[in-house]
């Protein structure tokens, strides 16, 4: 399995989660304070865990290109680590 997050400023949360909407059936969002620049910010961690068997990681980069330029930002980050997990 794997887990990936991308990392973006809590603007336009309707259409970040339209995005996601038109790709994924399953995700969490998660809110917080982040620091960009020294600056701190509203910050929104986007989580899909992927039994890696599809384009996951392509498609989150095309959802991170559009919330970059939809929102007018430096930069959005995505991670992508391997995981143990288990539905119970």
């Amino acid at each position: 399995m794997e887990n990936f997050r991308l990392y973006t400023q809590d603007i336009n949360r309707d259409f970040i989660q339209s995005l996601l909407d038109n790709h994924f059936d399953s995700y969490s969002l998660f809110t917080g304070f982040g620091i960009w620049h020294g600056a701190e910010e509203l910050s929104l961690c986007v989580e899909v865990i992927s039994d890696g068997m599809d384009d996951t990681m392509s498609k989150l980069e095309s959802i991170a290109a559009a919330i970059k330029r939809g929102n007018n930002q430096e930069a959005v980050l995505v991670t992508r680590h391997l995981i143990n997990s288990q539905l119970l």
